[in-house]
């Protein structure tokens, strides 16, 4: 299966969506991890946060943080999320502030 044909590419907002379509560019240009400032990118704060998360809680980045950076780079973790469902459930709670969050899969978690 394809990154773009994936239960977890589907329940992705079109913000998000943009903004792994920059990511993606970034590292293949650079061919390794990428550094993305805000404002490089369209949009708020309020939008590349959330955003950034819901990337990384879907599997389709990693972050690594330096000291006034993060870094990210592209991960095939998003092959992990087998139903719709769950990648809904991810999406959504990755968005919330963290004082909000609420909902952890569980490994031997059942989805109809």
């Amino acid at each position: 299966m394809d990154r773009v044909n994936s239960p977890a590419y589907a329940v992705l907002r079109t913000s998000s969506q943009r903004l792994l379509r920059l990511i993606v560019e970034r590292v293949e240009s650079n061919g390794g991890p990428v550094a993305i400032w805000h404002d490089e990118f369209p949009g708020s704060r309020t939008v590349i946060n959330p955003g950034l998360r819901e990337l990384i809680a879907l599997g389709f980045i990693v972050q690594r943080k330096l000291v006034k950076q993060s870094r990210f780079a592209l991960s095939d973790e998003w092959r992990n999320i087998g139903t719709k469902r769950e990648a809904l459930l991810t999406s959504v709670n990755a968005r919330l502030p963290q004082t909000h969050r609420k909902w952890k899969p569980q490994p031997n978690d059942v989805h109809a």
